[in-house]
């Protein structure tokens, strides 16, 4: 046979069950404890962030120093191709002035 609930045996709503200090004090020390540990995993998370973010900002500075540095290899060439052009100029002039010479001898 089943026993029948009585008044006195019935379960409890969690408002009306008696609590001792240190039941209450233990809950809050858990709970404190929990907190804690979550802000330290957060700061972790953050000093982990911080660090990616300095990994990739220090990605960026040395593409924009090869960006640089090649920006600076295509000025030095810019520089030798008109270096060169002048050269041409003076020899092309340099080669009108001989065909021209030429040109006089062989009408004389």
């Amino acid at each position: 046979m089943a026993k029948s609930i009585t008044k006195s045996n019935r379960p409890r709503k969690s408002a009306n069950v008696p609590v001792t200090k240190a039941m209450l004090y233990k809950v809050r020390d858990e709970l404190k404890s929990e907190t804690t540990s979550i802000r330290h995993d957060m700061k972790a998370f953050r000093s982990d962030m911080n660090s990616r973010f300095h990994d990739v900002g220090s990605k960026f500075h040395k593409v924009i120093a090869e960006v640089q540095k090649l920006s600076s290899e295509v000025h030095n060439t810019r520089l030798l191709m008109e270096e060169q052009n002048s050269r041409n100029i003076f020899v092309l002039d340099g080669y009108t002035s001989l065909s021209d010479r030429l040109s006089k001898l062989e009408k004389t």
